[in-house]
């Protein structure tokens, strides 16, 4: 059972800046050893890699899964369901969403 921040990041640039300035904020107002672990659902590993630390955990979501969980409809915010539905059956423990 662990605690887990887990935060989206695909497509913009300026989604992209956002995940690194919410992620480095957390860094700053947290000690090591009550850090949660952070991971971040994106299309763009390597981009925000260079920018976070390494112990920062990355779940690589290309488009096409984006739009899956989107349905039908498109419906951006169905898809925030599904990652999170996605990684709740991954991980156990207490997760709190960064949007």
């Amino acid at each position: 059972m662990g605690n887990f921040v887990v935060l989206q990041a695909y497509g913009s640039i300026d989604i992209l800046n956002e995940a690194i300035v919410s992620v480095t904020s957390l860094f700053k107002v947290t000690n090591f050893i009550s850090r949660p672990q952070i991971f971040i659902y994106t299309d763009s590993v390597p981009y925000l890699s260079s920018f976070l630390p390494s112990s920062v955990q990355y779940i690589h979501t290309p488009a096409e899964q984006w739009e899956k969980w989107k349905g039908e409809k498109g419906f951006v915010h169905r898809a925030k369901i599904e990652m999170l539905r996605h990684f709740s059956n991954e991980h156990d423990g207490n997760v709190l969403y960064l949007d």
